[in-house]
């Protein structure tokens, strides 16, 4: 008897293979499907998935570099409701992206699998030269479902044998409330299921010592919707990522829903090679563009007059101050505006969840004369303008193509280009679809010219691996006016997050030194009025430092520092485009520590900071092989030119005269 079903499974798969065989390919990049095998190719990576009549399933992982190989099997659990066994119908198209700014040229497949009351739609990211493959997730309700639709499933990713060395690492932001970001955990699998909680996952076959990693691209823990409490659970032959595709929502029917994503890659046989895929892959989320993404910007409300300043003539005086410092921007904070917020000093400031679009033109009394003068003095002096925007979320920021219509307006009409979102609140999945939607609409309508600086520092909001792609993070809020600014707090917070998070997508504060020193001990050794000002800018240079202050309250002294400032707007943008890891010891007021930024297999960058610390020198375990000769120059700071050469572990020795004192030097293996 003949299988209808196979046979019309069969010309399907036909009518794929001439449909996508002109669009498969870019640059090294290939997706192919043939004998029921879908396979994701470029140079890094081969992963191939049994077809399935569309309910793929994982078939093998390759390292093309090692040609290391391993079977694996990926599969969806989905709620016993939820028929997700075979698909009634399924679809698959692929379609490169090419020359959409900001994103990088890459390969899009879609696989859509539609069932009884549902459909699943997984968009999977290709990119070239990149180790991983990123799959995106979309649900979609039929009518017949009912009202609700709860959504929340996992993958499950099986690997051969036992000897699994899992590590785990969880994030926390909200950063007004924690200031220990980062924290590892190491495990072996075991036969009983072990849950654990991260965005990253690094499983290291203890067999071949090949690696995997398993990034989810989702808000951390307790911002996430329907948090069962954990993100993995690893157990012998299995890796469950927990609550890839969860909400639970009144969604009307036939409207494709995102849920959470994850990306899996291959990191070959050293913590290096497998830091620096994962590193490619963060990087590809968004092209780094000087012009657009490299920044020293200064923002006002660091110093805590919140709006009570902000007028046209305060804001020319900071325009020229900010020249002498350095800054590239000047970013009107809160109270720029004619609808005043709830944190403004005004009585009649009581703004936040609903804004209407005359709100956001400039503050009349502030600005008499509109924006003009500001933009023309800023031209002047070479800096550019950004301002703060909150959206409106008032029912779930259904206002979205509002929001979005304002801040083009902002952009078309005044040049403005960087945009701090603040006060997001993700508090059910129609907030986080539609907060996608403004930045989605602004970023393609602007042809990626608009950089959002995505503020973390309170409520839920998307962390470091969701909505990632958009600018950069706007890391904490601190200030000396309540004794919460430590020069070494700062520095420790990015030297942990670097090792997974580009440290050029964060906005690292430096703050006016001199305030509020009765706030703090005086006999505090690290109270930042003891430590140099150019210390304390140079705290901020593997991010992009942000001025958190007034630059007319500064002393005559703090503007020394622009000679440092200079040399280094020389080098940041090559020195960002490494890949930026840290070096040395936790930075906690007394060690020694720093970065290294990887250009290529020869050169890059080094920055020393030495805490305060008795000891003149330090021995540093740096990312260079053993046994090379190291020529390194000084770009700025302190320490001398010299020419070393690596031990055996490549470790070099660096010098710095004085506590609180600092080094960048751009190295080179000599041949």
């Amino acid at each position: 008897m003949i299988n209808i079903k196979k046979v019309l499974s069969f010309i399907f798969l036909i009518s794929i293979l001439f449909s996508v065989s002109s669009q498969n390919t870019l640059q090294d990049c290939k997706i192919t499907l043939s004998d029921n095998i879908l396979s994701f190719t470029n140079s890094e990576l081969l992963i191939e998935f049994q077809w399935n009549e569309g309910n793929i399933k994982g078939h093998k992982i390759t390292n093309p570099g090692t040609s290391h190989s391993w079977d694996l099997k990926t599969n969806i659990e989905a709620q016993e409701s939820l028929d997700s066994s075979v698909p009634l119908s399924s679809d698959f198209k692929v379609h490169p992206v090419i020359n959409k700014e900001p994103y990088p040229n890459h390969l899009v497949a879609e696989i859509t699998a539609e069932y009884k009351d549902f459909g699943i739609r997984k968009s999977f990211r290709l990119y070239p030269g990149v180790g991983a493959l990123a799959m995106d997730i979309y649900v979609r309700k039929s009518s017949s479902n009912g009202n609700n639709l709860e959504y929340n499933f996992d993958e499950v990713i099986s690997l051969p044998g036992k000897q699994w060395k899992i590590n785990s690492t969880e994030f926390f932001d909200i950063t007004d409330h924690n200031n220990n970001l980062v924290f590892k955990r190491e495990s072996l699998s075991f036969l009983k299921p072990l849950n654990l909680r991260g965005n990253v996952l690094i499983a290291t076959d203890l067999i071949s010592s090949e690696r995997l990693f398993i990034i989810k691209e989702s808000p951390h823990g307790e911002s996430q919707f329907l948090y069962p409490g954990f993100d993995f659970q690893v157990k012998w032959g299995e890796i469950t990522i927990k609550n890839i595709g969860a909400f639970y929502e009144e969604v009307p029917d036939d409207q494709w829903i995102r849920c959470y994503g994850y990306v899996i890659g291959t990191g070959g046989d050293t913590d290096l090679k497998t830091l620096m895929t994962m590193r490619d892959y963060m990087k590809s989320r968004r092209t780094h563009d000087n012009l657009r993404d490299e920044m020293i910007l200064m923002n006002t409300w660091g110093d805590r007059g919140q709006d009570g300043k902000i007028s046209e003539s305060f804001i020319l005086d900071e325009l020229k101050s900010g020249e002498k410092l350095g800054v590239t921007h000047l970013q009107l904070d809160d109270g720029w505006q004619q609808g005043l917020s709830k944190n403004s000093k005004t009585a009649s400031g009581a703004l936040w969840d609903k804004w209407s679009v005359e709100d956001w033109e400039p503050h009349d009394s502030r600005f008499p004369s509109g924006f003009e003068p500001i933009i023309d003095a800023a031209s002047k002096h070479n800096i550019g303008i950004g301002l703060w925007f909150h959206p409106s979320d008032a029912d779930s920021y259904s206002f979205w193509k509002e929001d979005a219509d304002i801040i083009l307006n902002l952009y078309d009409k005044w040049g403005i280009s960087i945009i701090k979102i603040d006060g997001m609140q993700l508090h059910d999945k129609n907030a986080d679809l539609n907060m996608r939607k403004i930045f989605d609409i602004v970023t393609e309508s602007s042809k990626g010219n608009v950089t959002f600086n995505v503020d973390a520092t309170a409520g839920r909001r998307g962390g470091y691996f969701y909505f990632n792609e958009y600018g950069n993070i706007f890391l904490e809020n601190r200030y000396s006016d309540w004794g919460n600014y430590y020069p070494h707090w700062t520095l420790r917070n990015l030297w942990m997050l670097s090792e997974f998070v580009p440290p050029e997508r964060l906005q690292i504060e430096f703050l006016n030194n001199m305030r509020n020193e009765n706030k703090y001990n005086e006999e505090d050794p690290l109270r930042p009025s003891a430590i140099p000002f150019e210390y304390i800018f140079a705290v901020t240079m593997a991010a992009q430092p942000l001025a958190w202050m007034e630059s007319t309250a500064l002393t005559k002294e703090a503007f020394k520092i622009d000679p440092l400032i200079e040399n280094y707007k020389e080098v940041m943008a090559e020195f960002h485009q490494g890949y930026i890891f840290p070096i040395g010891e936790i930075p906690d007021g007394r060690s020694w520590t720093g970065f290294q930024s990887i250009s290529n297999d020869n050169s890059g960058y080094f920055l020393i900071y030495r805490e305060k610390n008795e000891n003149g020198s330090s021995i540093f375990k740096t990312y260079l092989p053993g046994d090379k000769k190291v020529i390194l120059k000084k770009i700025a700071g302190y320490g001398e030119s010299f020419n070393t050469i690596t031990n055996k572990n490549g470790e070099i020795i660096f010098k710095l005269p004085k506590d609180f004192s600092f080094g960048l030097f751009q190295y080179q293996i000599a041949p």
